[in-house]
């Protein structure tokens, strides 16, 4: 019996050093490092969805300032952030330029959504982060 458990147990350790560290939901600080995340789309929670039709939104995480400097279609900014093992994000209010977008720009809403971002996870070669009403934030490398 003894033995029987000990297999069992090798077994279940050899299958799980076998699973990818960074599977679907995983979480791992470091993966937001050296990286230009593209927002691919925001998830409302009745499914609703945000496109960027036109412009630039994005986000680079740099450990060594502690910060994350974004980009929303004609404005720039940064905010301080700590990313957790758990998946927590605490991220600091952006500063960011006020330039007037043209028509059709989402970047105040991308803004707002992304100032409410409590969690991560990396959901394939997606970056997700979440917000507490569960409004998903969708990026790509």
């Amino acid at each position: 019996m003894k033995r029987l458990l000990a297999f069992g147990a090798v077994i279940a350790l050899l299958v799980s050093a076998c699973m990818p560290a960074t599977g679907p939901g995983s979480v791992n600080p470091e993966r937001l490092a050296g990286a230009d995340w593209q927002l691919v789309n925001i998830q409302y929670t009745d499914g609703e969805l945000s496109e960027p039709a036109f412009g630039e939104y994005s986000l680079e995480f740099d450990f060594d300032e502690d910060r994350m400097f974004v980009t929303a279609d004609c404005n720039s900014g940064s905010a301080s952030f700590e990313a957790n093992d758990d998946g927590s994000l605490v991220l600091s209010p952006i500063t960011l330029t006020r330039m007037a977008c043209p028509a059709g720009s989402i970047s105040n809403e991308f803004v707002t959504e992304l100032g409410l971002a409590t969690a991560y996870a990396f959901e394939g070669n997606y970056l997700v982060l979440r917000n507490l009403d569960g409004t998903s934030l969708v990026f790509s490398r």
